[in-house]
């Protein structure tokens, strides 16, 4: 936790940061998605500058911002997250039947990630 974070904490002013944070309107109708992909670009400047790495380190190609901008924003009834182990996964999940003997594919199924594997 940088300083600023700890000595926000100890003040207990932390949650009512991250609270007025989560009041902010970044509906796509009220913040462009290029005008996002700014402010995300701005925060890993940022804190990219406090971590003391070297600035290449947090690049993220304007094209990568709109499609993660594009994934939250799509509400798709056919996508979901899931937790495995500490790990959370997005989207969808490819479920294959594969012939152990040949190794040629037999079948392919789609389902969402909260579909749990056998």
């Amino acid at each position: 936790m940088t300083k600023v974070l700890k000595k926000l904490d100890n003040a207990g002013s932390l949650w009512m940061v991250f609270e007025r944070f989560c009041q902010i309107d970044l509906h796509p109708e009220r913040v462009f998605n290029l005008e996002m992909g700014y402010l995300f670009e701005e925060l890993v400047r940022h804190f990219s500058g406090i971590s003391n790495e070297p600035a290449g380190e947090h690049f993220t190609l304007r094209e990568v911002v709109r499609l993660m901008v594009d994934l939250l924003l799509a509400n798709d009834e056919e996508m979901s997250s899931t937790k495995k182990g500490s790990t959370w996964y997005f989207g969808m999940k490819a479920h294959v039947g594969v012939d152990a003997e040949r190794g040629v594919t037999h079948s392919l199924e789609t389902s969402t990630a909260r579909v749990h594997e056998i």
